[in-house]
């Protein structure tokens, strides 16, 4: 993302991010997919942290609370994660 990037952009990659899940179809697609996620995740915490933002709400938004074997589970809960994280972005990018 670009320096000047706002959190609605990073909200919209967020949202590219799950679009793009659609394409994985097994377990090496997942773990590229899950590489440009935790890009996703740390770019956009590093924003939020340079404009005051609530990095750790994201974090937690942004996480799944427990490990899941098999990468079909894994990918479903990193889904819900990233909506989360993305909703949360979204409520803070309406306040500014």
């Amino acid at each position: 993302m670009p320096a000047n990037a706002s959190l609605t952009d990073h909200a919209d990659a967020g949202e590219r991010l799950v679009r793009a899940a659609s394409l994985v179809g097994d377990q090496e697609d997942f773990h590229v997919w899950r590489q440009r996620r935790n890009a996703w995740v740390g770019a956009t915490a590093k924003l939020l942290a340079a404009t005051g933002g609530h990095v750790e709400s994201f974090r937690e938004a942004a996480s799944v609370s427990h490990p899941l074997s098999h990468w079909h589970q894994a990918l479903e809960a990193e889904l819900q994660a990233i909506r989360d994280a993305i909703d949360l972005l979204h409520a803070k990018s309406s306040v500014e």
